[in-house]
């Protein structure tokens, strides 16, 4: 999967690779096990070989509850340990009290995909489709003023939120309709997991801020800035270019959850994580939005 984080820039297709993504975590380097050692999840299934005339970037191990992840050492830290502003995608947005300088694509991050069904679960029960969370429509990559009922595959099948937003999006690349049809399975699969982890890390933060009255203010003021942001997702969802760089994706078993299913998901993670402001910055806006509830 490309990080979401990606999904501000530009691709080059002659290396196969988004500019900002390969900045930021480089293309995967082959590594040997070492013996004796705890297994270690393998990039090698989820990125293409470094190029001829490239030099592989050296890794940096991190110990984990699914074995070791490589990530790259070439990545320079602020002295906070994050990933420098500067290196963070998207726009810088207009001042908001207690926001970080882009709140407004974190917000968008946060939401672009997100149904009434995830704003119940994940922040406020009460919320209802007089929401006013702008998303982007999932069959037409459109910007929708309002968070909507999720379409689950035969009446919601599963008891389980996550399961059933993936029984949805299998359905939907079964039937090759809607966005999601035009993509890779992995990538869907790796991109609705990565979304479910993003929530449950805003969630938490959502439960401990109290934004004031200003603040919330200036977000409704500049909530132009969110639907910029939005925009730009959606253009490089309905890119044809980008699409075709999920072909390397592709497996015989493509909904198959593998170790570099996780590794992927878990490296994603690591990166919001790190960037300035994320969490905060979308449990600041979801809260201003939701409390009325």
């Amino acid at each position: 999967m490309l990080t979401l984080a990606a999904f501000f820039t530009s691709t080059n297709a002659q290396v196969g690779c988004l500019d900002a993504y390969c900045k930021v975590f480089g293309r995967r380097l082959v590594v040997e096990d070492g013996q004796d050692e705890m297994p270690r999840l393998d990039l090698r299934k989820a990125f293409r070989p470094v190029a001829e005339d490239e030099e592989p970037l050296a890794y940096e191990r991190t110990e984990g509850p699914y074995g070791k992840l490589d990530m790259p050492a070439g990545i320079h830290w602020d002295k906070d340990g994050m990933l420098p502003l500067s290196d963070n995608l998207g726009e810088i947005a207009p001042v908001c009290p207690d926001m970080s300088p882009k709140w407004a694509v974190n917000a968008a991050h946060a939401t672009h995909f997100i149904t009434l069904e995830d704003l119940q679960h994940y922040y406020n029960p009460r919320t209802t489709w007089e929401n006013s969370i702008m998303t982007l429509a999932h069959d037409k990559l459109e910007v929708v003023d309002h968070a909507l009922e999720h379409r689950y595959p035969r009446g919601a099948p599963f008891r389980s939120p996550l399961l059933n937003k993936l029984a949805y999006h299998m359905e939907q690349k079964h039937r090759d309709r809607g966005v999601h049809g035009e993509w890779n399975a992995f990538f869907v699969m790796t991109h609705v997991l990565h979304m479910h982890e993003i929530s449950l890390m805003i969630k938490e933060r959502y439960h401990q801020v109290s934004p004031t009255e200003m603040t919330c203010s200036c977000i409704a003021k500049n909530e132009h800035s969110i639907r910029h942001e939005l925009i730009e997702i959606a253009k490089f969802f309905s890119d044809k270019e980008n699409q075709k760089l999920t072909e390397k994706f592709e497996m015989k078993d493509e909904w198959h959850i593998a170790q570099n299913t996780l590794e992927q998901v878990r490296r994603d993670s690591v990166f919001m994580s790190k960037t300035h402001g994320f969490a905060n910055d979308a449990a600041m806006y979801l809260k201003c939005k939701l409390r009325r509830f």
